[in-house]
């Protein structure tokens, strides 16, 4: 007699922006039920477009990049086939206040010297401060971990001030690379996430440093291509459907997720891919007194980044990118000269 395999396992993922796109990408062809929720009208969460109403142009929330050492992102473009759908920067940029144009760019030279040179011609930075900045990198680099350690060296403008940078060398070479890749300022900054960026940007590979731009607006990169793709995978994606909560029997084992309407969706595992400040409030007090990590959410807080979009009736900057080291702003982009 023959019996019918049991069904697959239910997994729920709560949450349509990147990480919980890149969960359901991860999962398909595991043999699983996979079910992802999404409280608003589309996916990618913070990696979004919006309609502006005059221009009627598709905008970014923001300027979105990635770099060459982001492996993890490259790896999820490539299953899901939008990876051509960036332009690489070979060179990055940088406008000195003095109005004098340095260029980051990898010499013939095996990582991590191979942008040895672009880093020390620099030329609004004098030869002592560029001194300064190799002395401080080496630092970085020969640096070994230890927990405590850690916690001693934080916040990063500590570290910098210690090891011999200036003021003016935090505002035009750290601050513009840290603070625009981790939305904090120097004098918050967490030690270990500024030196991560710095090796793994700078030391890494040759091609770590290269900055990606995507070529379409995000709300096409990480929406409609996304969700096609899913699709096509057999995972069910349900937007504007919000979660209220995440529910357990009496002796704990897992129910399903309560929507805001009210129904169930029961699952076999659940995966909570929400900001942070939501995963306590999803989940029941007597499952979160067992986790001690949501008692470290609660201590952290969050960083907004700046975007402005400006239209002109011609040509105003002749590049397609600029870092302006000094400034309030720390990096222009031109996407009428951005290549698609």
């Amino acid at each position: 007699m023959r019996t019918s395999p049991p069904p697959a396992p239910r997994v729920l993922i709560v949450g349509g922006g990147l990480a919980g796109l890149a969960a359901a990408v991860g999962l398909v062809g595991q043999d699983l039920d996979l079910l992802l929720l999404e409280s608003r009208p589309r996916l990618g969460g913070r990696a979004s477009s919006f309609l502006d109403p005059l221009t009627g142009s598709l905008v970014d929330n923001c300027q979105h990049l990635a770099m060459g050492c982001c492996t993890n992102l490259h790896d999820f473009c490539r299953r899901v086939g939008i990876g051509h759908l960036f332009a690489t920067l070979d060179a990055i940029r940088f406008l000195g206040p003095d109005g004098r144009i340095g260029w980051l760019r990898a010499n013939p030279c095996p990582a991590p010297a191979h942008l040895a040179t672009g880093l020390l011609s620099l030329p609004f930075l004098s030869w002592s401060e560029r001194a300064a900045i190799a002395r401080g990198l080496l630092a970085l680099a020969r640096w070994r971990s230890s927990r405590s350690a850690l916690e001693d060296e934080s916040p990063f403008a500590d570290w910098l001030a210690r090891h011999g940078q200036s003021l003016r060398v935090q505002g035009l070479f750290w601050a513009p690379i840290l603070v625009s890749a981790l939305n904090t300022p120097l004098a918050e900054m967490d030690f270990a996430l500024a030196r991560k960026v710095i090796i793994d940007g700078f030391f890494r590979h040759r091609h770590a440093y290269r900055v990606q731009i995507p070529t379409v607006p995000l709300g096409e990169l990480y929406g409609t291509r996304l969700e096609s793709w899913l699709e096509r995978h057999r995972v069910r994606v349900r937007k504007l459907t919000g979660a209220r909560s995440v529910e357990f029997d009496e002796d704990q084992s897992l129910r399903g997720v309560r929507l805001r309407d009210g129904d169930l969706e029961p699952a076999d595992f659940v995966i909570l891919a929400v900001p942070f400040p939501r995963v306590g409030q999803l989940l029941p007090s007597s499952v979160a007194e067992t986790i001690p990590l949501l008692d470290l959410l609660k201590e952290w807080s969050t960083s907004p980044i700046t975007g402005v979009h400006l239209w002109f009736d011609r040509s105003v900057c002749p590049f397609d990118h600029v870092v302006l080291p000094g400034r309030v702003c720390h990096w222009v982009f031109n996407h009428s000269k951005i290549p698609n």
